[in-house]
Order: structure tokens, then C-alpha cells, then sequence
């Protein structure tokens, strides 16, 4: 038997350790970041990926070529009839030369994008031209380290001299029964030997390192150490310097001794399947391989033979299946970027910054709840975990063992007063004390007890349904208690429980309601954060101090009187975790210095605070995780990329080993880690600047995407924006900037932009700038490399040399051609002076005559109001009759067209209340004619029916009026008359367009008059007769009688008009007042209710009490 060659052992050995690896490393699906169009990119379809020498990543696609800094993607496309714009958007491949110039592989060309020309030109194959491509459509490019461009079309390879600008053609073996499919780019590569790799349809070539000659390396299936497929779809060169080979069947890794290849097939069969289709492959930090294949993606360690594939992964809060990877790169940090058919991937292939135990994990057995109230390690390194309303966790994480103590645990020995553990501490003795919802109790004996049966040895009811926040014991042994009900206090001499309710301060008592946490400090003073600000009880004096939030940032006070957390650190620094963000109290000042969000805190709500063994701070807040050094500026914030629990954390749900290791808890779980072992990728910050923006005057916007060395703003730029971005892609929202724009020769300071990667410039002087650029990554760690760029802004015309002289000849003659208008306004002027003073004498005259005119008739109206005034009854005399009446009486003009009546004769009262047509001078008129027909009518006959004098008033008015050509219908009155007979509890009455209301158990009687007016008509011939209406009063009945000037006021919010509706609702809300409060209310309405408007009619209201004597 011949002995086999030691490299078939190996492939053997490869092939049958990846066949058993695969089905048992199934791995657990990783979190990623997925871009998509929706996220900018041009589109989903991803062909290639490369990041260039500045740290931007570029991204083939079938619709043009993507730029991505960390803040957004920027689009390279095809653009018909534009020659400096990309020949073709299908791009296959990119590479970068020694220049720094981008060169595109599309379906339609080789195009260069120079950078610091800021423009793309393209190359193209020309059948009369020997010197262009072999072919159009270009599989792949690749730039060598001599700088020469390698161009793979579909049967040749190319080579560009940019020297010289020749193009040299290397025709190697094609098949043409084997053609081009699928979604298909043909890799290069150099290796370290300076051999050139070129992949295609029909095998892998080699270039030797003098660049003439190609060697064919084939399948064969008679020889195992040849290539496994002829379709070359990877090529990558690992960190040993071992060539792998991607193909459609298969991983193959190059013998350079042997000239044979190994094969590996990730599914474990040689069969093409989609496992076995190598698209692309990079390496780890690790030096794992990771392998893009037709289904998701592969995770191979070469040493050990063991592969992990990943189909799935959760991306964006969603699972999303990985379906065909087109390409797969690891950036200058360590993250991988994975190309596919739905889009691009980011993945960290670090291990997660944080431990997690929270719901769904099979590494422990569950916890009883993951809404973490608080937390303690004991002796044997158990996490004791105390739940909001799951009880007391002890879990054993060297086992995974858990065991649950609750408060109806059907074991005696698992059972716990409340389900709610808020507060766990080890005391001097080493008891175990935990504090709920519902009391303290102590774990002795395997068992829980409570906490007065042990210490007071006698029933306390102190702590029942009383939520313990916080529990300290002090260097005496004392042991302070931070409950919703106060503060209390166990005295270990006295064995015995003291409330403090009442704190002696000097302005008097203070009430304690809810005290959420107890500190010691160095000094041993006891410090208590409550609802009502922070307190200090000093030992030494054995007085208390008081400390609020002020308003003013002068008195640097703390920043908000709900006082969470304590914690007094190795170097007696107390900090104080608030609502309002975290205080450092300064003990030699009595003053506190408070950082907020201003400063980089993720949340102002400070939960808990720690420290740990480097002397850090550590802080839990309402969005994520927080950590500083106090003599540093700066704060470390940790988010759910981090792999935190969740956002939100809890108050009381943290603790610091014995070994350092940190734990905080929150909503949703727990975190754990060691501070001094947070991996960080140790890699210096790139940045640079993204795109520049230009706004002319005009509105024209202009855009940069390569910033030049001098950046020229012309004069007609309004306003210039630059968009920069720092090159860490770990989490580029935690991104820091800073920048500075100085004059030449000057320092100039640095203007901290925080995470915002703008700066906006406008209205510069003209004249030479230099703009510098530094920036941070999400670790804080700023780039030590300055990024500048000269800025030049020109000035405009006029302001140059020639624009100077121009200006002095102008002034030249605009000073004499000044001095010849100035002598020729001057007399011009003085002409006008004297017309405009003549015209003033006589405009002076007018005003007088006016001003005599406007008094007479204003006198004249005073006089009529007089002669009104003395014809209607007083007040006073219609008390007389009705003791309990008012009248608001309010003409619009001087004069008024309303106005009232009142007689009395042989017992009989009547009353009328009329609007007459119009109002001042003309309705004043029609009163007069009114009020001496009402006297005329019943002043010679006893009146009993009112129907009668409305009839009597309209014949009289036909009578004055009947032979006038110019009086219509609506010159007339709207008349309310009523007839009252006390001795017999009556009331008659009759109306002209004019309602009568009688309130009567808080009810409006409403009794319509006739809907005509007293007045003429056009056919005097049409006489319409008024009726009557009785009505038997009770002793509480209110007569309210009035005009439609008050209801038609138009006022209000909307300015609309008071109407009935609103009227008779306030004569129901003020019917049982006095007289004069009813008035006064009356008043007051119509004058809010009118405002700023106008009154728009004469307002005539009467109310009284008929049967009131």
C-alpha cells in the first residue's frame, strides 16, 4: 500500500473536522445594524466594499457607488449627457491607488474618481484603439503596491500604467462554453511575494512578480489537491499570509511549498451547495475567517477547524434572514461589513462590553422577575438578586442554580416577608439585612426573619407597609433605615427602633416624608437624600443641615430637591445622584458643582452611583450607563449597542464585588462586568471632512464631497456649511467634534461641538483661515492627528483696488453734482416753506369754524338730552310704584330712540318700554312723538287693556305721519306695554316685536308680542290689530321688560351678538338678588361682553317686582 502525501492527510483532516463542526456550532444569532435605501443607500444590492486610506467605506451597488461616513451616505451615479459622472451605475469592484484615487469597475467602463480634482473620468474599450480596454463591462480592478491598475474583463486581464497612460492586455484561457452568471465580480489580488491572483469563470491565474507570464491553476477531480471549483468568486490574504481562494464549491487554501491547494466544504459534502459557494472572505481581530456564501454567512477558525454559520441575525429590533452574502470586509476598527442582496450589515465581532442576564437565556436557570429592585454578592460568590414583586433571587452562576425566596413559596424555608426587595447590605456582624416593601428582615439559618424579632427581640410595627429605599449601618453600629414613611434608626446599646420624623433646622422644624437614601461620609457625618432636598447630620456638632435647589446658578446649590442616591468614594468625595443630574459636593466651600446632559451625561436621572477599583465613577441613569473620572472631563456612556438591559435602570440595583466586578439592574435584567476589562479598540479616531456645502446669494447651492487643501468661498457665498465625520463606525452617534477657525497667525480656541458634526459660517471677512478638525469616537478617545484646511474668502468687487478709485471719482462728482442740488433745493424749499405756511393759516381758520360748529351741535344734543331726560319718569318715581325695580337706561348717542313709561291711575299700573325707529337725533324725534301719543291715549280714559293703546298708538302715528311719501314700514316702534292690577293679582299685557319675560321658579315665563311693529305701512289700508295677553301673577314673580339692544350687542370672544339665549340665562342666575345687584350685573355683562366693539343700538332694560310693596 502507498503511503498517502502528508497535504491529503491535512484536506482529509480539514474536510472531516468541518463536517463534524458545523451541525454543533450553530451559532446564537448576533445583533447587527442594517442599511438599506430607507437608511440613504442609492440601493440594496451590494457588490462590493472597501475602505480607503481616510477611513470612508465605499459600497458597490447595482444603482452607483455609495459613500459612507458614519453620518449618512453619499451617492456616485450615472447622470445622461454628464461626462464627469459614472458611465454605468451596475459597479462590480472597487480599489484605491497609492494616490488615493477611487477606480470603478461597472458594467459599462473602468472610471477613476480623482479626488483631489474632485472629479471621475472614465475609460472604455475602442475597436480602432489597441491602447483602451479589452472589454467594457469590467469584473474587477485592483490597484498593486507599484501603483499600476489591474483590470479583469470577461477573457483577458488589463493593465493601466497611470504613468503613462498605456494599457497592456494579457489574453488568458477562456472557455466559451462556460458563460458569465449570476451576480458575478472577478477578484485580484497581490500577495506577499508580489504575485498577482486574478479569479475568473475558468480557474485562478498567477502573475509572476516581473509581470509576464500567467499560470492556470484548474479543478481536476482526479487530483484532491487542485482547486475545488474553477469558478473563483474570493480571494483574501490572511495575517500568516496564507492565500485563501473562494469558489463556487468550496473554501481552498493555497500550499506555496507544494503549489497544492486544502480544500474545505463548509457543508461537509462536496456537493455546490449554498454553503459551499465562497463569495467573499475577510479575518477577525482574532484571526478567525469569516465567509460570505449563498446562504448567510460562516465563522471558520483555521487552527481549530471549527466553523459557526449564521443564517439570521437581529438587526434593528427585527430578525432578518441572511440570504445570498456578496461581499464581506473588516474596517480599520475590527467591525465587519457584510454585503447582500437586501442590503448592508454591521457587525462587531468583539464579545459584548457587558454580562446580561435577563428573560429568555438558557445560561441559568430563570429568575423569578427581571425588573431588578436590588443586588449583593455573599461570601460564596452567589448574586443575590432582590425583584420588584418576584421575590429574592440567590443565584449560583458558577452552576446556574437559582433559588427563589418569595412571599407564598410553598417551601417555609424559601419564604420572605414582601415580594418587593428594594435594599440588601451585609452588616458588621455578618448578618444578611433585606429591606421591602413591607419591613426588614435578616437571613440566619438558611431562613428569613424579621428584623425586629432578632434585634429588638419584640413585635415593631415601625416598617410595616413601609418601602425601605436604602439601608446603612455607620462606623457605631448604628443602622439607618431610608423608608417612604421617614427615617428611622436602630441603636444597637438600646436595641431598640427610633423614628425621625421632625429635623430641628434653624428656621424651625423640617417634616421627613420620603427618604430614598442614607450615606456616610469620610468625616462620619450621615447624609440622607429625600423628596424635600439633601440633608446633613454632623457629628461633631450634632446639628443638621438643609440644602435645596436654587434657581440661581450663582448660588451653586444641588440641582433638584428629589435626592435619589448617596455615595461617599475612597477619596471622600460625596456625590449626589438627583432628577436633575449628578452633584459633587465641594466640603471646603460648602457649594456643589452639577453635571448634566450639557456635559455628556446619556440622562440628568441618576439612579445609582458606584466606584470601582481604578477609582472611576460608575452611574446608572435613565438611558444607559455612565462613567467618568473625576479629575478627567468627559463622560464614557454605554447604550444598548453595548449590550445593556435595557435603557431604563432601577433605583437600589447596584453593587461592586469584592473582586471589582460591577452589577447594575434595570427594567429589563441585569448587566455585570469588570471595568478594567472592557474591550476597546485601541484604534486612533480617522477625520476628515465629508462634504461642503456653498449657498450663493442667489439661492444656487453648491456641494463639495472631497475637501480641496484651500478652500476658495467666493464673494457671492451667503452662508457655507461643512459636514465632518469621524471614521469610527462603532457607534457614530456617541461621536465627539471640535473645531477652530482662526485668522493666519493666530492660536484661536477649540469650540467643542459635542456630537454634532456641523459648523456653519457666514458673513466672514475676506482674508486667509485656517480651519482645524479633531475628533472623538465612541470611547472618547480623540484623534491626535489635527485635520486643517486653508480657507480663503474672497472679497467682493467692491471692495477691491479698482473698486477704490472708482469710489473716489464718484465722490468727486457726486459732491459737486450735490452742491448744485443743494443750492437749487434750498430755494425750491424755502418757496414750498412759504406756500405750506399760508395753507397752515388757512387750514387753522377751518379748524376754528369746525370746532365753534361741532360745540353747537354737541350743545344742542346736550339741550335735547335734557328735554328727553325731563319728559321720562325718574328712578325715583318709578320706585314709588314698584319699591323693587331698576332700570338700565344706556343710549347709544346722546339722544336715544328707546325710552320708558310709567302711569298710575285708580290702582291700575302701566308700563311700556319702546324702541323707536333709528337712534340719536331721529329716534330721539320718534320718542318724543312716542311718548306724547302714550300720554295723549290714556291720560283722558281709564286704560284697562293694552291692546287697545298699541292700536291707539298705531292710528296715531297713521295720523302724523299718513300723508308723507318718504315713510315706509320700517319707520315705526317696537313697543312692550303692560297693564298690572295689584288688588287682583293681574297682569295684561301686548307687544310690538317685544317679548315681556316673568322669571317664576327659576323658570322664564316668555310671552310674545305680535310680530308686527307699531308703525305706517305702504297700504295704509292694511290695519292690523294687536292682542292681549292676561297673566296671574304670584308674589315672587320678576317683570323684566326691555329693547333688542342689549341681546343684538355684538362682543365676545367671537365677536358675535349676546343674543336671547345667553340674556335669559342671566336674568335665571340673578332674579333673586336686590334690584341694584341685578342692575349692577346687568351692567357688568353688556361691558365685558362688548369689549373694545362698539355699541351698536340704544340698551333699554326694566325689571321689578309687580306684587312687591
Amino acid at each position: 500500500m502507498r503511503k498517502m502525501p502528508g497535504y491529503y492527510l491535512l484536506l482529509l483532516f480539514g474536510m472531516l473536522v468541518w463536517t463534524e463542526a458545523l451541525p454543533a456550532q450553530v451559532a446564537d444569532m448576533p445583533k447587527a445594524e442594517h442599511f438599506s435605501t430607507e437608511n440613504g443607500l442609492s440601493q440594496a444590492q451590494i457588490n462590493a466594499i472597501l475602505q480607503d486610506a481616510y477611513g470612508f467605506l465605499w459600497i458597490g451597488t447595482q444603482d452607483g457607488l455609495n459613500r459612507y461616513d458614519g453620518n449618512k451616505f453619499v451617492h456616485f451615479q450615472h447622470l445622461p449627457f454628464d461626462t464627469t459622472s459614472l458611465s454605468n451605475n451596475y459597479v462590480r469592484s472597487i480599489t484605491e491607488d497609492p494616490d488615493h484615487n477611487l477606480w470603478i469597475a461597472t458594467d459599462y467602463g473602468l472610471c477613476v474618481f480623482r479626488r483631489k480634482e474632485n472629479r471621475i473620468s472614465c475609460y472604455f474599450h475602442q475597436d480602432d484603439n489597441p491602447n483602451s480596454l479589452t472589454a467594457n463591462q469590467v469584473y474587477g480592478v485592483y490597484s498593486d503596491r507599484r501603483g499600476d491598475i489591474w483590470i479583469k474583463t470577461a477573457n483577458a486581464i488589463d493593465r493601466f500604467d497611470r504613468t503613462t497612460g498605456r494599457v497592456y492586455h494579457f489574453p488568458h484561457f477562456n472557455d466559451p462554453q462556460n458563460f458569465v452568471t449570476g451576480l458575478q465580480s472577478y477578484p485580484i489580488l497581490e500577495d506577499a511575494k508580489g504575485f498577482l491572483w486574478f479569479g475568473s469563470k475558468d480557474g485562478l491565474f498567477r502573475m509572476d512578480s516581473l509581470r509576464t507570464s500567467l499560470v492556470r491553476f484548474s479543478s481536476a477531480l482526479s487530483d484532491p489537491g487542485s482547486i475545488s471549483n474553477n469558478y473563483i468568486r474570493a480571494l483574501f490574504l490572511d495575517h500568516s499570509g496564507n492565500l485563501w481562494v473562494g469558489t463556487r464549491n468550496g473554501l481552498n487554501r493555497f500550499d506555496y511549498s507544494s503549489g497544492k491547494f486544502f480544500r474545505y466544504y463548509p457543508s461537509g459534502r462536496t456537493l455546490p451547495l449554498p454553503e459551499n459557494s465562497v463569495n467573499a472572505i475577510t479575518e477577525d481581530y482574532t484571526g478567525r475567517l469569516w465567509l460570505g456564501t449563498d446562504n448567510g454567512y460562516l465563522i471558520f477558525t483555521p487552527e481549530k477547524g471549527v466553523v459557526k454559520q449564521v443564517t439570521q441575525v437581529e438587526a434593528n429590533n427585527q430578525m432578518r434572514s441572511l440570504r445570498m452574502v456578496t461581499g464581506i470586509f473588516s474596517d480599520y476598527t475590527g467591525l465587519i461589513w457584510i454585503g447582500s442582496l437586501e442590503g448592508l450589515y454591521k457587525v462587531s465581532p468583539f464579545p459584548p462590553r457587558f454580562g446580561l442576564i435577563k428573560s429568555q437565556q438558557t445560561s441559568y436557570q430563570p429568575l423569578s422577575s427581571y425588573d431588578i429592585g436590588s443586588l449583593f454578592e455573599d461570601d460564596d460568590g452567589r448574586l443575590w438578586i432582590g425583584t420588584w414583586g418576584g421575590g429574592l433571587n440567590i443565584l449560583d452562576r458558577t452552576t446556574g442554580k437559582n433559588i427563589v425566596y418569595s412571599e407564598n413559596s410553598p417551601d417555609p424555608a424559601h419564604r420572605i416577608g414582601n415580594n418587593y426587595i428594594h435594599a440588601i447590605i451585609r452588616l458588621s456582624n455578618g448578618d444578611i439585612l433585606v429591606g421591602t416593601q413591607n419591613g426588614a428582615f435578616i437571613y440566619s439559618g438558611g431562613r428569613f426573619v424579621t428584623f425586629c424579632s432578632k434585634y429588638v427581640q419584640k413585635a415593631c410595627k415601625v416598617f410595616n407597609n413601609n418601602r425601605i429605599y436604602d439601608i446603612t449601618e455607620d462606623r457605631s453600629g448604628n443602622i439607618w433605615f431610608a423608608t417612604g414613611y421617614g427615617l428611622f434608626r436602630y441603636d444597637p446599646d438600646r436595641r431598640s427602633v427610633f423614628s425621625i420624623s421632625q429635623i430641628p433646622l434653624k428656621k424651625g422644624m423640617l417634616s421627613l416624608n420620603t427618604v430614598y437614601s442614607v450615606a456616610e461620609d469620610k468625616p462620619g457625618n450621615i447624609w440622607f437624600g429625600t423628596d424635600n432636598g439633601l440633608l446633613c447630620y454632623e457629628r461633631s456638632s450634632g446639628l443638621y443641615r438643609h440644602y435645596i435647589a436654587s434657581r440661581n446658578p450663582s448660588d451653586s446649590s444641588i440641582s433638584s430637591n428629589s435626592v435619589y442616591t448617596l455615595f461617599s468614594d475612597s477619596r471622600g468625595i460625596l456625590w449626589i445622584g438627583t432628577q436633575s443630574g449628578l452633584n459633587r459636593y465641594l466640603a471646603s466651600r460648602d457649594r456643589f458643582i452639577t453635571y448634566s446632559t450639557k456635559d455628556g451625561l446619556p440622562s440628568n436621572l441618576i439612579y445609582e452611583i458606584l466606584e470601582d477599583k481604578r477609582h472611576a465613577i460608575w452611574l446608572s441613569t435613565n438611558y444607559g450607563i455612565a462613567s467618568f473620572f473625576p479629575d478627567s472631563t468627559g463622560f464614557f456612556r454605554y447604550d444598548l449597542a453595548d449590550g445593556l438591559q435595557n435603557y431604563e435602570f432601577n433605583l437600589g440595583a447596584a453593587y461592586c464585588s469584592r473582586t471589582g466586578e460591577v452589577f447594575f439592574g434595570g427594567i429589563s435584567g441585569l448587566n455585570f462586568f469588570h471595568p478594567d476589562s472592557l474591550i476597546r479598540s485601541g484604534k486612533e479616531p480617522k477625520v476628515r471632512i465629508g462634504e461642503i456645502e456653498l449657498v450663493y446669494r442667489n439661492g444656487t447651492i453648491r456641494r463639495i464631497y472631497e475637501a480641496p487643501d484651500v478652500l476658495v468661498i467666493p464673494a457671492e457665498v451667503k452662508v457655507f456649511h461643512i459636514d465632518f465625520a469621524v471614521l469610527d463606525f462603532q457607534n457614530p452617534v456617541k461621536n465627539r467634534y471640535g473645531y477652530k477657525l482662526v485668522s493666519s497667525g493666530e492660536k484661536g480656541e477649540w469650540i467643542d461641538l459635542q456630537n454634532r458634526n456641523t459648523a456653519t459660517f457666514a458673513s466672514l471677512s475676506p482674508g486667509l483661515y485656517q480651519f482645524s478638525l479633531r475628533g472623538a469616537n465612541a470611547e472618547q478617545q480623540w484623534s491626535r492627528e489635527i485635520y486643517t484646511m486653508q480657507i480663503k474668502v474672497l472679497a467682493p468687487f467692491y471692495r477691491s483696488t479698482t473698486a477704490l478709485v472708482l469710489y473716489v471719482l464718484l465722490l468727486g462728482v457726486l459732491i459737486a453734482g450735490f452742491t448744485n442740488w443743494r443750492t437749487r433745493n434750498l430755494r425750491m424749499s424755502n418757496k414750498i416753506l412759504l406756500e405750506r405756511h399760508i395753507d397752515s393759516l388757512r387750514i387753522e381758520k377751518q379748524r376754528k369754524e369746525l370746532e365753534i360748529k361741532n360745540k353747537a351741535i354737541t350743545d344742542s344734543l346736550r339741550y335735547a338730552q335734557r328735554i328727553q331726560s325731563a319728559l321720562m319718569p325718574s328712578e325715583k318715581m318709578v320706585r314709588k310704584i314698584f319699591p323693587e325695580s331698576f332700570i338700565f337706561f344706556r343710549p347709544r348717542d346722546i339722544v336715544s330712540g328707546d325710552f320708558y313709561w310709567i302711569h298710575q291711575k285708580n290702582g291700575i299700573i302701566s308700563i311700556a318700554t319702546v324702541d323707536c325707529t333709528g337712534h340719536g337725533v331721529p329716534g330721539a324725534f320718534m320718542s318724543i312723538i312716542g311718548y306724547e301719543l302714550l300720554r295723549t291715549v290714556t291720560g283722558h280714559q281709564f286704560v284697562s287693556d293694552p291692546a287697545w293703546v298699541l292700536n291707539e298708538l298705531n292710528s296715531g302715528l297713521r295720523s302724523i305721519f299718513g300723508d308723507s311719501e318718504h315713510i315706509s314700514l320700517k319707520d315705526g316702534m317696537d313697543v312692550s306695554f303692560v297693564i298690572i292690577e295689584k288688588q287682583k293679582q293681574k297682569l295684561r299685557f301686548a307687544g310690538a316685536f317685544s317679548p315681556l319675560f316673568i322669571v317664576r321658579n327659576n323658570k322664564i315665563l316668555e310671552i310674545d308680542g305680535d310680530r308686527f311693529s307699531v308703525a305706517l305701512t305702504q297700504d295704509t289700508e292694511d290695519v292690523r290689530e294687536f292682542r292681549s295677553h292676561e297673566i296671574d301673577l304670584l308674589p315672587e314673580d320678576v317683570v323684566y321688560m326691555f329693547s333688542d339692544g342689549y341681546v343684538d350687542q355684538f362682543g365676545g370672544p367671537e365677536g358675535k351678538k349676546f343674543k336671547y339665549r345667553r340674556f335669559r340665562f342671566l336674568l335665571l342666575n340673578i332674579y333673586r338678588l336686590s334690584m341694584e345687584e341685578q342692575k349692577h350685573m346687568l351692567e357688568n355683562t353688556f361691558d365685558n361682553w362688548k369689549g373694545e366693539n362698539d355699541q351698536v343700538d340704544d340698551v333699554l332694560v326694566i325689571g321689578f317686582r309687580p306684587l312687591s310693596e
